[in-house]
């Protein structure tokens, strides 16, 4: 049996790439016996849905150090989360 955690980290691997047969038996099995991660994995192919409507895709770039530095310095500043 596998817990939480881990069926939460397999549903996520399973949006971008393939699990073998029996992690997948494994998955099925917790989710049909936790109600909790079956809202998850329910949540989760609706997110995924939404990203996919959005037309939002994967990007391979990191942000450099200056942009990160950027962000940091915007998120520590009062009101920078005002809308």
């Amino acid at each position: 049996m596998i817990d939480c955690s881990k069926a939460g980290q397999m549903m996520e691997q399973i949006q971008f790439e393939k699990i073998g047969w029996w992690k997948k038996r494994k998955l099925k099995l917790h989710v049909k016996m936790c109600n909790c991660c079956k809202d998850y994995e329910n949540d989760n192919r609706i997110l995924a849905q939404l990203i996919k409507i959005a037309g939002v895709k994967h990007c391979d770039t990191a942000l450099s150090e200056q942009e990160k530095q950027d962000i940091k310095s915007k998120l520590a500043e009062p009101n920078s989360l005002e809308l």
